[in-house]
């Protein structure tokens, strides 16, 4: 066997063990470009679902913020009034004051036309029944009224002040879990960036193996054209992948060597003067010890 042809073989062997490696890992790169893609899209519904959630909570607390400021101006407001309703009730009371004082300075005074001799024990039993009943204080039950209107704006200002501590509590709530939604959807974003990053990646290095297993093709074909020549056979055809780069003219080294070969074909097969030292060195074969028995005769050597 002639040691060129041993070496073609061998070359021809490797570029087929290449070629199944090759293709073994385009084929394990898709299906992890597969998986990739099947959680960068769990990723994203993920990330969706988390963005309505966080536009109901926004639109919740918004709600919630006016609320609170509501009650603040209405809190205030009452504020207001409570102090308004204060300064009438001091003023009241210091009017009651006067007024009982007066009363009681009037009452301990004496006529002047009245003597200043006892009265007898029959005046004072027939002045008794003469006595008329205390007419009702009109200052008193202003006071009175006074008093429980105050109560009663005591009362609603507790209730408003417990509604504003609960409002204020529901609204830190409602931020904490705003804040922990806000970490989750940074974390969601970082993560799909890594698995954008990692599926460019994997397309970077899938179309380099695309581009090697392209070459390895071409090369693997240019082997066999320059076996087929050196052999005195008919040229194979290009493969499907040098034909598509063949015809848009992408086929780089392997396509200038693909358009030497069929050159070389259409021009026959090479002089002896062509072959190289090796070949030129090499005895003329036989008849009977013609590598390939069913080849034409004119292929043969003369």
């Amino acid at each position: 066997m002639n040691p060129s042809m041993a070496v073609m073989a061998v070359l021809a062997a490797l570029f087929a063990a290449g070629l199944g490696v090759a293709l073994w890992r385009l084929k394990s790169m898709r299906a992890r470009l597969a998986a990739l893609g099947g959680d960068q899209a769990r990723a994203r519904e993920t990330q969706r679902e988390l963005s309505d959630k966080e536009r109901k909570q926004s639109k919740a607390l918004e709600a919630v913020r006016d609320e609170l400021e509501s009650v603040k101006h209405e809190l205030a407001a009452q504020k207001k009034k409570n102090h308004t309703v204060q300064e009438e009730t001091k003023k009241l009371r210091g009017e009651l004051r006067d007024k009982s004082e007066e009363m009681t300075r009037v009452r301990n005074e004496r006529p002047a036309f009245e003597s200043k001799a006892p009265r007898s024990a029959e005046t004072t039993k027939s002045a008794e029944p003469t006595k008329r009943e205390p007419r009702p204080d009109p200052t008193a039950m202003l006071a009175a009224e006074v008093t429980a209107e105050l109560v009663a704006q005591r009362e609603r200002l507790r209730e408003l002040a417990a509604l504003h501590d609960g409002l204020v509590q529901k609204v830190n709530s409602e931020e904490l879990g705003h804040a922990q939604a806000r970490a989750e959807l940074a974390r969601l974003r970082k993560r799909i960036e890594d698995y954008r990053r990692i599926d460019l990646v994997s397309k970077g290095k899938v179309a380099v193996l695309e581009d090697r297993l392209r070459g390895m093709g071409r090369q693997y074909y240019e082997a066999v054209s320059e076996l087929a020549l050196l052999k005195g056979e008919v040229q194979p055809p290009p493969p499907q992948d040098v034909a598509d780069s063949l015809r848009d003219g992408r086929g780089g080294s392997g396509g200038i060597g693909a358009a030497e070969a069929e050159g070389r074909a259409a021009d026959g097969p090479p002089a002896q003067g062509d072959l190289p030292p090796e070949h030129d060195e090499a005895p003329v074969a036989e008849a009977g010890d013609s590598p390939n028995p069913s080849a034409p005769a004119a292929s043969r050597p003369e």
